[in-house]
Parts: C-alpha cells; sequence; structure tokens
C-alpha cells in the first residue's frame, strides 16, 4: 500500500512546494509595489544587504575601492546614495575579487541591479541544484525559507550556493574546473579555509591544486590591478572578525 501511494505522495510534495515558492514570489511583488522591498514609498533604495554590494560596486567604479574598507566612509557613501542616515552599519567585507562584479551590478540603476542580482542566482541555484537531486529540487530549494529571505534582502546565499552545486557537479568528471568554482568561492574567506580540507581529505589533489593555482591568480591580480584595496582587505579582516562574530 504505502509503494504505490509513494507516486502521490510525490506529486503532492512536488505540488507543495511550487506553491510555496510562487507564493513567494507573489508576496515580493506585493512587497515591491507597496515600498517594502527594494525600495521604500519615495522611492530610496531601502537598507538591505544588497546596499553595501552596490555601494561599494560605485566606489570601485570611481577609483575609491580601498574606501570600500572602511566603514565610516562606506557608511557614509550609503547614507549619501538612500538619502538619509541609518543606525547601525553594513559593510563590504569580501576580497577585491568580488569587488569586479559588484562594480558590473553598479553599472544599472539600483533596482535593475537588485532584481537581477537576486533572478539570476536564484535561477543559477535552482537549476544546478535540479541537476544534483532531479527536477524535483529546483522548487524544493526555492521553497525553503532561507530563499525567501536571500531575495528579499539581496543577500548572496544563492550566488554562494550555485557556486557550491557546481563546484560539487563538476568535481568527480572535471576536477580542474571545479577546483577554479572553489577558488571563486574564496570571495567568501571561511570557504577558502574549509573546502581545501575537504578536497584534501577526500584526495582530490588535481582539483585542490587548481584552486589553490585560481586563488594564487587572483591574489597576484588584486595586487597588480588593485594594491591598495588589497592591502585596506587584509587590514580590515581584524575588524570583520570583531563585527561579524
Amino acid at each position: 500500500m504505502a509503494k504505490r501511494n509513494a507516486p502521490g505522495r510525490r506529486r503532492l510534495a512536488r505540488a507543495a512546494t511550487i506553491g510555496v515558492a510562487l507564493a513567494y514570489g507573489g508576496l515580493l511583488l506585493w512587497f515591491g509595489f507597496t515600498g517594502r522591498w527594494i525600495t521604500d514609498a519615495t522611492g530610496a533604495p531601502r537598507v538591505r544587504d544588497f546596499l553595501p554590494v552596490y555601494v561599494a560596486g560605485r566606489m570601485a567604479l570611481r577609483g575609491q575601492a580601498a574606501g570600500a574598507y572602511d566603514l565610516e566612509a562606506l557608511h557614509r557613501a550609503q547614507s549619501a546614495f538612500i538619502g538619509h542616515d541609518f543606525p547601525g552599519f553594513l559593510g563590504w567585507h569580501y576580497p577585491p575579487l568580488f569587488l569586479s562584479v559588484a562594480a558590473l551590478l553598479a553599472l544599472l540603476p539600483y533596482t535593475a541591479a537588485f532584481l537581477l542580482w537576486v533572478i539570476a542566482t536564484a535561477s543559477a541555484g535552482a537549476a544546478l541544484l535540479a541537476r544534483i537531486a532531479g527536477g524535483r529540487a529546483a522548487w524544493m530549494g526555492l521553497a525553503l525559507p532561507p530563499a525567501m529571505a536571500c531575495a528579499m534582502i539581496g543577500q548572496n546565499g544563492f550566488f554562494t550556493a550555485a557556486l557550491f552545486a557546481g563546484f560539487l557537479l563538476l568535481l568527480p568528471p572535471a576536477p580542474l574546473a571545479a577546483g577554479l568554482l572553489a577558488a571563486m568561492l574564496s570571495y567568501k574567506p571561511q570557504f577558502g579555509l574549509l573546502i581545501p580540507v575537504a578536497l584534501i581529505a577526500g584526495g582530490h589533489w588535481r582539483a585542490f591544486t587548481a584552486a589553490a593555482l585560481g586563488v594564487a591568480a587572483w591574489v597576484c591580480a588584486c595586487a597588480l590591478i588593485a594594491p591598495s584595496a588589497l592591502a585596506a582587505f587584509l587590514h580590515a579582516l581584524p575588524q570583520t572578525t570583531q563585527s561579524v562574530l
């Protein structure tokens, strides 16, 4: 009896996850139209996680990349951009490599950049999750509460998930490409410490070598192209440790 009911339960689960994911989308649209998502009722950007990404990108485009690692300078730039001051702070804690992504997004108007970031990274994460766990997994991933949270504030969780999924997919058939994705994951430095341990433990030496060379390459590129930004990032690491932990 349980086996005969299994297809029905799977269809019900699929319908439920699709319904939840679509409900999230509808809720975001409603929040957008009522000034509670990307911008407020006056059209000014709301204080969200995406704000420091966009403002840091604008600073990089203006040749002020090192200033993104100065909490006071970044806060002033954010306040000026949204048109008012706000309590607390939203810092930029990523290596200079990620400033290239932020700068590309900053070429667009704020709302367009926010939507592009959320839609593109969510789509990539869901598609790669489906490749790993089957078609239903894409909807299941989008139906999880953290997915709504990431979309609401423009957080980079979808981007990280997409890189992780691509890394896992490529690890057996294309370890060198997987290693390069692991190197990209070090845009969050904690992954630059955790993933190598896993690669060594699993004996994935080609992927480990590619990841190490990839990180070394972007560090060298940063040192050549934006040495002041790299120095500012390294100088800000203790401050990041205190503010995050």
